[in-house]
């Protein structure tokens, strides 16, 4: 968790560095997720993610200091589809 905490923290602050306001939404390289990520994200200040296949519509994901975070649904193609 710490490892993936301080890679999300130096994420942030590249892209703020680079361009001048925090990001407000996040997409995991790889699209891969961690039990945690959406907590760790919300404690860094995000709003959304799109790791998320799992709805046609944003949902409210539960974090565990008693937020939320919204999951916006990103569309996943299968490879025989390509």
């Amino acid at each position: 968790e710490e490892e993936e905490r301080r890679l999300i923290e130096a994420c942030t602050a590249r892209m703020t560095r680079e361009e001048g306001k925090a990001p407000r939404g996040w997409l995991s390289p790889w699209i891969s997720e961690s039990a945690v990520t959406p907590d760790l994200l919300k404690a860094c200040g995000y709003s959304y993610n799109l790791n998320w296949a799992m709805d046609d519509l944003p949902v409210r994901m539960n974090t565990r200091d008693g937020g939320s975070l919204w999951a916006l649904p990103y569309p996943q193609v299968g490879w025989a589809a390509c």
